[in-house]
Order: C-alpha cells, then sequence, then structure tokens
C-alpha cells in the first residue's frame, strides 16, 4: 500500500486566508457602521423621550394649577350658596341638605371603612 500525500499549493493558502480576511474587514466595517447607526438612533429616541417628559411636566403643573383654581372656586361657589341658606329658596334648602347628607354619610363611611359614595 502506497501512501499519497496531498500536495498543498501555499499559493491557494494564501488566497484563501486573504479572502477570509477580507470577509472578516468586510463584516467588522458592516458591524461599525450598524453600531453608529444604532447609536445615532438611540440617542434621538432619548432625546425625544426627555422632550416628552418635559412637556409632559409641563402639562402636569398646567392642570394642576387648574385643579388648584377650580377647587378654589367650587369652595368660592358653596360658600356663596351658604350665605344664602336664610332666603327659604327650596332649591337651596335641597342643596344643603343633600350636601349635609353626603357629608354625615362620607363621615360614616370613613369611620367604618366603607366607600362612602351613595
Amino acid at each position: 500500500m502506497v501512501k499519497r500525500y496531498k500536495q498543498t499549493n501555499t499559493r491557494d493558502d494564501n488566497d484563501g486566508e486573504k479572502e477570509e480576511a477580507a470577509a472578516a474587514s468586510q463584516n467588522r466595517k458592516r458591524n461599525r457602521i450598524a453600531a453608529v447607526k444604532c447609536r445615532l438612533k438611540k440617542k434621538i429616541q432619548v432625546s425625544r423621550l426627555a422632550e416628552d417628559e418635559r412637556k409632559a411636566e409641563e402639562e402636569n403643573a398646567y392642570l394642576s394649577s387648574q385643579v388648584s383654581e377650580l377647587k378654589e372656586e367650587v369652595l368660592s361657589l358653596k360658600s356663596e350658596i351658604l350665605r344664602h341658606a336664610q332666603c327659604d329658596c327650596p332649591l337651596i334648602d335641597a342643596y344643603i341638605s343633600n350636601q349635609a347628607s353626603h357629608v354625615l354619610h362620607s363621615q360614616l363611611a370613613g369611620a367604618s371603612g366603607v366607600s362612602a359614595d351613595p
């Protein structure tokens, strides 16, 4: 039995290595470009989120001030109604009675831990 040795061609080996190196270099280049693109996209998203947060905080401040103003207005209107309690107007008397009942239910529900909504 005669052994045959495979002849190696160094030129073919070098060409294959060069092709692999070129392919690896091309992959690294594509990966670098993709990484830059990804970082830029992430930076844009972070900027948009920061802007959205700023706008939400502004809106929250505005709405909070509106709530405070409306609560003050409600209190003022209720005070105005109470000033007319002696007028013997059936609508005002009914409102005052209803509110007194609501307050009483709220206090009783708070003491027992039950919801105050009738």
